[in-house]
């Protein structure tokens, strides 16, 4: 009894060694991000938790560009292992039309910063007012893994 007992305290303690790590990862990516910034204000962050699967799937957010003149978009893929493809479009994933802006191929292990100006002159090239992008979608394409979870942190500046 005293060893299944002695066993279990260490499965535990192996288990949260491990996620400890998880998540000091994704804070220091978090606090670097923010260091980035200089003479940027601190807007937000967000913080985009999956689970690796045995197949390509994708996760989405929606960023309001409006409220400010510019802003300036800090990622870290620092907290996940394997592959995982960042798109910016104008317009939601259930949308027939809507337009890629810009992407990153593989943000893991790597920092990127985009400028929403960028991002408006991409879009006047498509033959749409840079005024129309009310909102930039950030869709996250994670390809399939045998590793267990990921996170990218996002940061907002402007």
């Amino acid at each position: 009894m005293k060893i299944l007992l002695i066993f279990v305290s260490l499965s535990i303690g192996f288990v949260s060694v491990g996620q400890d790590d998880f998540v000091q990862t994704v804070q220091t990516a978090k606090q670097s991000l923010r260091d980035q910034l200089d003479t940027l204000s601190y807007d937000g962050s967000k913080v985009t938790y999956f689970k690796y699967r045995d197949k390509t799937y994708y996760k989405g957010l929606q960023i309001p560009v409006f409220l400010r003149e510019n802003y300036v978009f800090f990622l870290s893929g620092a907290a996940a292992d394997d592959k995982v493809t960042v798109q910016f479009f104008d317009k939601p994933m259930e949308s027939n039309n809507r337009i890629l802006l810009y992407e990153i191929k593989n943000i893991s292990g790597n920092e990127a910063v985009i400028d929403l100006n960028e991002l408006r002159k991409r879009i006047t090239v498509y033959g749409e007012s840079p005024e129309s992008l009310r909102s930039v979608f950030i869709d996250y394409e994670i390809k399939k893994s045998r590793t267990e979870r990921g996170a990218v942190v996002l940061v907002l500046g402007y």
